[in-house]
């Protein structure tokens, strides 16, 4: 049992240069400690802030995308609690006390709804500048660090 273990042992150690030829492209050995290198590769200061800051403007475009878009929303809201108005209006003109009831009701929903809108958008703006200011932040760190 005990010269079996150790056979297996004697392959295994055997076995592993043979596989590394085969296998991918070896990685770099991490220096010794103490040694006087860092174990980070050596990547210049502003290649490593340019992946902050491209995810910052990616970030910022994808914000104002969002403001664009609720924007959009928050005005077709209003477009359409604007004709609930002008429906509820007809009817009460008509005598259509029913009518005008539905209508009032469908105009508040749609009030709901645009509050809902505008609080979106202040969050996406809230967003944005938030994003921007990180980005700017960046922007300056990395500049400092060019120097």
């Amino acid at each position: 049992m005990k010269n079996k273990l150790i056979f297996t042992s004697l392959l295994a150690v055997l076995a592993i240069p043979a596989m590394a030829q085969t296998a991918t492209p070896a990685v770099p050995a991490t220096p010794a400690v103490g040694s006087g290198t860092s174990a980070t590769p050596a990547v210049p200061p502003q290649a490593r802030g340019d992946g902050q800051l491209r995810r910052d403007q990616r970030d910022i475009r994808q914000d104002r995308r969002d403001v664009g878009r609720d924007e959009r929303q928050l005005n077709q809201e209003r477009r359409e609690r604007n004709m609930d108005q002008r429906r509820e209006d007809a009817a009460i003109r008509r005598g259509d006390a029913a009518g005008a009831q539905k209508m009032e009701a469908r105009r508040e929903q749609e009030q709901r709804e645009i509050r809902g809108e505008k609080r979106e958008i202040a969050r996406d703006r809230t967003d944005l500048r938030r994003d921007r200011r990180e980005r700017n932040h960046d922007a300056a760190r990395a500049e400092r660090r060019r120097r």
